[in-house]
């Protein structure tokens, strides 16, 4: 895994911003875990359906076309949305929902306190909820 993290941290070199490094190798280590993780868990998948299943039952490790189109979409509407909200509510709310940060290294991360870490990440879901909602309004 540390291996796997330094090759791809040099390979997204070029998206480094100059954010706090310690974090940022975190971030990297973090998403190798985690792919390393996910490919175990199909593995495993896999071989339970291999057993307990006739050949043709098995389904794709990845998931069902129409359910990969639609976290497309809903992926791609709440990245509209945030281009709308200031860096900083974008910048926290990565963090703490795509990246899973804790408040403890949110505030390591955006150097902020941990009652601002709070009350931002609070602001910054409010006013996303207001966007989408005045989206699906249309106003």
């Amino acid at each position: 895994m540390t291996q796997e993290t330094f090759v791809q941290a040099t390979v997204h070199l070029h998206q480094y911003e100059g954010e706090e490094a310690r974090a940022w190798i975190f971030k990297v280590a973090r998403n190798a875990y985690i792919d390393e993780w996910r490919k175990q868990k199909r593995k495993q998948s896999l071989l339970k359906l291999s057993i307990f299943s006739k050949k043709e039952d098995i389904l794709s490790p990845y998931g069902i076309p129409e359910d990969a189109l639609l976290n497309q979409e809903l992926s791609r509407e709440l990245g509209d949305l945030l281009k709308f909200l200031p860096e900083q509510y974008r910048s926290i709310l990565y963090l703490r929902e795509v990246e899973q940060f804790s408040y403890k290294e949110i505030m390591e991360a955006l150097q902020m306190s941990e009652e601002q870490v709070k009350v931002t990440l609070h602001r910054a879901r409010k006013r996303l909820a207001a966007l989408a909602q005045q989206e699906r309004v249309g106003v």
